[in-house]
């Protein structure tokens, strides 16, 4: 009998390191503690740029907006800001810029920073709020939060959801319009519209989305759905909290059939809040986990490495050196995964 549990362990032990290793489809990935994150440490290389660069102004720089990974290499796309507005000393010119890693700790920002730029009336509060990313067939398609104005002097703003892609990470394709704030049949329509995650399973492409409207009232979570990445034919309201025009909602993949979004919404900028998904009904989410005091300040992106077997969430805390800190978790499995090979 005790020949028997030792090589039962043995081979639990081999079963655990081979889903890790090989991060088998058939193996569910448990989902951290609050407990299991590392105490936050700086991302080096990720702070206010230099004074007259286009992100040396706070609020809104750095901003941390959405990871993603390309052979072997962390590709994260922040937010950057170059002044404060007289009018309410909100950010100016907010700019998308890129930084890249090895490690997903040590960073670089991109010498040919910011890769994308919006102003078409030259408004000081227009530019990039956010961007969700998605690699698909070693492509990046990066869907942007685009502020707009109707002339250089207004303070009446609206904002969009275009589509650019890269194969690079670097250099990206014309922006296309896919959710217009303007379209009465989006749900959410007539003010500010921004993505939250991206997903796309067996042809179907679901992007979430923040909606400020005149119907749906402000910052709801919807949902957009299609059969390409740049047109959605159905939109519809998830959740009606008015707290989603946050940070976070990236989509990660805890199985075939399963996925997690972490929120920190605008209603407490110190508490995460977890939702799980089955991916083929991504309509039908469920809070699953509430943390308070994880996260701190404004900004937050979540980020599983299959690969490395580690979780990574990026978060800039503002009101102490307005630099970017980086909690880890290690990438754990459901316990039913394992055993179920036994």
């Amino acid at each position: 009998m005790q020949l028997f549990n030792h090589a039962k362990i043995i081979v639990t032990m081999l079963v655990l390191v081979s889903l890790t290793a090989n991060c088998r489809p058939d193996a569910e990935i448990a989902l951290p503690q609050q407990g299991d994150w590392s105490a936050p440490q700086q991302v080096t290389g990720l702070s206010l740029g230099r004074p007259g660069s286009w992100d040396d102004a706070d609020p809104g720089a750095v901003t941390p907006s959405t990871v993603v990974k390309r052979d072997g290499i962390y590709y994260l796309y922040y937010v950057g800001s170059d002044g404060k507005r007289e009018i309410d000393q909100g950010p100016t010119h907010r700019k998308l810029g890129l930084a890249t890693s090895t490690n997903g700790i040590d960073f670089i920002k991109y010498e040919g920073n910011p890769i994308l730029s919006w102003s078409p009336a030259n408004n000081e509060e227009e530019g990039i709020f956010g961007a969700k990313a998605l690699l698909v067939d070693d492509v990046i398609h990066l869907y942007i939060n685009t502020m707009s104005a109707a002339d250089a002097g207004t303070d009446q703003v609206w904002a969009d959801v275009h589509l650019v892609t890269s194969n690079d990470g670097k250099n990206f394709s014309p922006p296309v319009l896919v959710l217009d704030h303007g379209n009465p049949e989006v749900v959410g329509s007539g003010d500010e519209l921004g993505p939250t995650g991206i997903m796309q399973k067996d042809g179907i492409w679901s992007l979430y989305y923040f909606a400020k409207g005149v119907v749906v009232g402000d910052w709801q979570l919807c949902l957009a759905t299609g059969e390409s990445p740049s047109s959605f034919q159905e939109t519809r309201l998830l959740l009606d909290e008015k707290a989603f025009f946050g940070a976070g909602g990236d989509i990660n993949w805890l199985a075939a059939n399963k996925i997690a979004m972490f929120f920190q919404k605008r209603n407490d900028w110190s508490r995460l809040e977890v939702y799980t998904a089955a991916a083929d009904s991504p309509g039908q989410l469920t809070k699953v986990r509430t943390w308070d005091g994880l996260a701190r300040g404004e900004g937050m992106t979540v980020f599983l490495d299959h690969q490395a077997g580690q979780w990574f969430m990026y978060n800039r805390i503002q009101a102490e050196d307005s630099k970017v800190y980086v909690r880890t978790a290690p990438l754990t499995y459901e316990p039913s995964s394992a055993e179920f090979f036994l």
